[in-house]
């Protein structure tokens, strides 16, 4: 989910990684059925500080499902939103220590930090 969410949304290094929440994105279908992620608006940028300014470029990713590919990024991040507690209001959360067969919720309250974010590349690649 981490992977994908840079390819698809443009994230620039640790870039902003740490003010996403759920509510950053919104699953769709486009008219042929296909499911797809994008993000729910503009987000704010170093030149660009309003996120409703209809005259700016759209700069929304989008993230398309592949049936029957068992890494499809859609399901992939459909999956990961329903392990996240209930009220979180992070994106990125810290993995419970232990979790059982047949739990729903498989991270913690503590959003991920900055700096574990921005390092996240380098741990997933070692």
């Amino acid at each position: 989910v981490w992977f994908d969410t840079q390819l698809h949304f443009g994230r620039r290094g640790k870039e902003g990684l740490r003010k996403l929440t759920p509510q950053y994105f919104v699953v769709k279908r486009d008219s042929a059925g296909t499911k797809y992620v994008t993000m729910a608006f503009n987000e704010e940028t170093k030149n660009h500080k309003c996120h409703n300014d209809r005259e700016r470029q759209n700069r929304r990713g989008a993230m398309f499902e592949e049936p029957g590919n068992a890494l499809c990024p859609v399901a992939s991040f459909e999956a990961y939103l329903s392990t996240l507690p209930e009220s979180a209001k992070a994106f990125y959360h810290h993995p419970r220590k232990s979790v059982k067969p047949g739990d729903t919720v498989w991270y913690s309250m503590e959003p991920l930090g900055v700096n574990s974010l921005g390092s996240m590349m380098t741990r997933i690649s070692e």
